[in-house]
């Protein structure tokens, strides 16, 4: 209808802080957030809620919130996404220029290398992986680095065995 979705984003909280409270009392200590807006070009409006949003739900409780991003860049919203009160922040490597987002990269929280491409078939760069890993330890610390797949490995083969008529390239 003619509502603005971000008159709703209260009532929405609202639920989230039920489910982050319940957790919590379940005793979860970390909760992954995925955050798809963040690759988006976002209006003052889309901004603003962000921050709001987040600064709401790390206060609820003490578990630890990773915010994760996919299937594009930060871009304009690096510096926005790098500020909001999160544990931890997960990049898109093979969207993001990853070397210039960890060089940016705040000190006072933990990076998710999303460094193995869940949307492709091909075998990781194990060789870059390591630069990438390597160049995040030196600038933030063995224990500041998770290394993980860009996205959900949902369509990404586990193996090839069942491929019996598969090009040998």
């Amino acid at each position: 209808g003619n509502i603005n979705k971000y008159d709703l984003l209260d009532e929405l909280l609202n639920v989230y802080e039920e489910i982050i409270k319940k957790c919590e009392s379940l005793g979860v200590k970390d909760i992954q957030i995925d955050e798809p807006i963040a690759a988006l070009d976002l209006n003052e409006e889309e901004k603003s809620a962000l921050k709001a949003a987040y600064a709401r739900l790390s206060s609820v409780s003490q578990i630890k919130i990773h915010l994760t991003t996919y299937f594009g860049d930060l871009r304009d919203n690096q510096a926005l996404v790098y500020s909001l009160p999160v544990d931890s922040i997960h990049l898109d490597q093979s969207r993001n220029n990853i070397d210039a987002a960890i060089a940016e990269f705040p000190t006072d929280k933990t990076v998710s290398l999303g460094l193995v491409n869940g949307r492709n078939i091909w075998i990781n760069n194990f060789d870059e992986s390591l630069r990438v890993i390597e160049s995040a330890i030196d600038r933030l610390g063995k224990d500041q680095v998770i290394v993980s797949a860009s996205c959900s490995l949902l369509h990404s083969p586990v193996t090839l065995s069942n491929e019996e008529k598969l090009n040998s390239e």
